[in-house]
């Protein structure tokens, strides 16, 4: 059997504790930006806002190995180990909901950057940033229904996305069909595979012991 691949020196200090790393990366940003306001010399505080730039890729790139790791590959491992029946379906559950959770925060992080919105009502052709920042009431911030409604291909039609909320929405329905039909039979294939392997090494003792 081969070895399995260690990750390399740098990989290990870049990513080992990652939450840990995280909290203490966020601390120096914070601290990195109130000394700068205090330093007069131009020279120093251009070399300390430079590590603070530095310090938030950094975080980029740690809460992406975070969200990777934690969420979505632990979850699916989880979600392709399954023992048994009870296990598999909250296991698919936990899933969807992991899955739901990020493309609401995506439709929002699109309205944080007034490039699209979801409206109550009949959408329109024409894309208005400016109703972002107006209070309208017709504004909706149902973000997971609609993200869930979209995912499932219910549809009601009571929210309609607007500007770049569209092109997540096909996304979201595709990703939808894509999970709930695909991933869903693979699951499946594989816990009855693995049951039917499990109950195969259970009668070959007892055939053994017959004999």
């Amino acid at each position: 059997m081969g070895e399995t691949k260690r990750p390399s020196g740098l990989r290990r200090a870049l990513f080992d504790r990652p939450i840990l790393k995280l909290f203490l990366v966020l601390l120096f940003i914070m601290l990195a930006s109130a000394l700068a306001s205090y330093i007069s010399i131009p020279l120093l505080r251009f070399a300390i806002m430079a590590l603070a730039i530095i310090a938030v890729l950094y975080a980029i790139v740690l809460t992406g190995h975070i969200v990777n790791f934690y969420l979505i590959r632990k979850a699916l491992a989880r979600l392709l180990n399954a023992r048994d029946i009870v296990s598999l379906l909250f296991s698919y559950a936990m899933f969807i909901a992991l899955i739901l959770l990020v493309i609401s925060i995506v439709f929002i992080a699109v309205e944080e950057f007034h490039l699209g919105y979801l409206t109550h009502g009949p959408t329109t052709d024409e894309f208005n940033s400016d109703v972002i920042d107006s209070e309208d009431p017709n504004m909706s911030h149902d973000y997971l229904y609609f993200t869930a409604v979209t995912f499932f291909s219910v549809g009601y039609g009571d929210i309609c996305p607007m500007g770049l909320c569209k092109t997540v929405a096909v996304v979201t329905a595709f990703a939808g069909n894509i999970v709930n039909v695909v991933l869903m039979g693979i699951v499946v294939s594989l816990y009855l595979n693995r049951r039917n392997s499990n109950q195969a090494s259970s009668v070959q003792p007892e055939r053994g012991a017959d004999s």
